[in-house]
């Protein structure tokens, strides 16, 4: 049996109604468990946390085991941002048994984090719990959507991060702005602001980050008094890569500046970046 089917066959890990506090959180060597492990998204800290709870449940220490093993659940969720009413999805499914999703945490797990949520100084995992209180918790706190986004929007928006949950982490800050309305339109054009410079300071080094960070901007709304130059710089970007011979990137960023000139509106650059991508082929 592999390591992922036994930690979905495990009916029971712990005593449910073991009661665990905020001193055992801050006892439990969270940090530890996920201090040496390389980021690769929330799958190497669920991962981490899964192998942590396991030796201290071995070791005797059931409250810490408890703690490891609900932080493991919370981050072996997939995060699904274009679902705003289910945003997490189980990581996997084997036969008829499946991996973590929110509906499974008691309330009791809710009321967990929201003791130790504010006492987490790593962004993936507050916004993890900040996240999950805000679905789960009732009656719904704005303040932990709030959280939430405040440590989406600290993940970098850099290459490597991008492509392990970065994607996910800053599209669910911005829907979850989005749904707030008035209650976070700061946060939304901080953000907004934040993607503009990173996609300013993208370079063909950066492979695909400028095209992935257009879409976000476009995808979410965003980036419209920005439009004439994100159409500008990702032309430059596919002249460049069509002169060094990466037709597919180059047909790739033709095809968004297209889109972006289309906005602005100049039909005329938009029909050139179109005929580029024909030409790419």
């Amino acid at each position: 049996m592999s390591s992922l089917e036994n930690i979905i066959m495990i009916s029971q890990r712990y005593p449910v109604d073991l009661p665990i506090s905020a001193q055992d959180f801050a006892d439990s060597g969270w940090k530890e468990a996920i201090s040496g492990t390389p980021r690769e998204g929330y799958e190497a800290m669920w991962q981490a946390f899964s192998t942590a709870a396991r030796d201290a449940i071995e070791q005797g220490r059931h409250e810490h085991g408890k703690v490891l093993w609900l932080l493991a659940d919370a981050c072996s969720m997939k995060l699904s941002p274009s679902s705003p009413n289910e945003p997490f999805k189980p990581f996997a499914m084997i036969h008829d048994r499946r991996t973590v999703i929110p509906d499974d945490l008691t309330n009791a797990d809710v009321l967990s984090f929201v003791k130790i949520v504010d006492a987490v100084d790593d962004d993936w995992l507050k916004a993890r719990l900040s996240d999950l209180v805000w679905l789960k918790g009732q009656p719904r706190n704005q303040m932990f959507a709030l959280k939430a986004i405040d440590a989406y929007r600290s993940i970098p928006l850099d290459m490597e991060t991008w492509i392990e949950d970065g994607k996910e982490c800053w599209e669910r800050a911005i829907r979850l702005a989005q749904t707030l309305k008035g209650g976070a339109e700061d946060r939304l054009e901080q953000m907004e602001a934040s993607i503009i410079a990173a996609f300013k300071a993208a370079t063909r080094a950066d492979g695909f980050l400028g095209f992935w960070l257009a879409d976000l901007l476009k995808s979410n709304c965003l980036g419209r008094v920005h439009r004439a130059e994100v159409a500008s710089k990702l032309e430059t970007l596919a002249h460049g890569f069509d002169g060094e011979g990466e037709r597919y990137k180059a047909r790739e960023y033709f095809s968004a500046a297209a889109k972006w000139h289309k906005a602005i509106p100049d039909e005329v650059k938009a029909a050139e970046m179109t005929v580029a991508v024909a030409e790419g082929w």
